[in-house]
């Protein structure tokens, strides 16, 4: 782990892994003897691992009062926080997934494949406002920082609306998630989305 420059869950995600091989090859007389048999996974499991932090209600409205120095990042960080997009699909998204009299949102996840279909709220549904849509691409009026470039946005941008939190791209989903959670109280609705 330390000498991987990897982090978060990603070292134990791939010890896992690497048992699971073993363990196979092992079962399939590949190897003599699984050498990580005795290695137990369950003392190691989310020590050091980072948690994802999320933005309150109040927060979320902070960060709306507070300019941000790129407008491409402002408008994707917030449509991620009320879609639940990631980055690699709001790159790719086209107004055709888009049906504004519907109100309606329709995607693949890029990291599981499974079709997702969202009503657009209002504070969505004005993200899009002054958007070229001669377009293919949603944003694709922007100039597309690279996600390194977009998170190092987000954590100035988060700086100077004076909050105290280690916040990503990526922290969008899971504001996403809590905003569901909080609304519907189900689960199986945030796995879902």
């Amino acid at each position: 782990k330390k000498d991987s420059g990897l982090n978060g869950g990603t070292p134990l995600s791939y010890l896992k892994t690497i048992k699971a091989i073993a363990k196979s090859a092992h079962y399939d007389r590949l190897l003599s003897e699984d050498p990580f048999y005795l290695l137990s996974t369950k003392s190691l499991q989310y020590k050091d691992v980072i948690k994802k932090e999320v933005l309150t209600e109040d927060e979320l409205m902070l960060l709306f009062k507070t300019p941000c120095s790129n407008e491409f990042v402002r408008r994707t960080f917030f449509w991620g926080c009320y879609t639940g997009m990631g980055m690699g699909e709001i790159r790719i998204l086209k107004w055709s997934q888009i049906k504004i009299d519907a109100k309606e949102l329709k995607y693949t996840r890029g990291k599981t494949g499974n079709k997702v279909v969202l009503h657009l709220n209002s504070f969505a549904e004005k993200l899009l406002f002054g958007l070229n849509r001669k377009n293919t691409l949603v944003f694709g009026g922007y100039k597309m920082l690279s996600n390194p470039g977009v998170n190092k946005v987000i954590s100035k941008w988060v700086r100077s609306a004076g909050i105290d939190k280690h916040i990503t791209f990526y922290c969008s989903r899971h504001i996403f998630g809590t905003r569901v959670l909080r609304t519907s109280n189900n689960l199986k609705v945030v796995a879902e989305t």
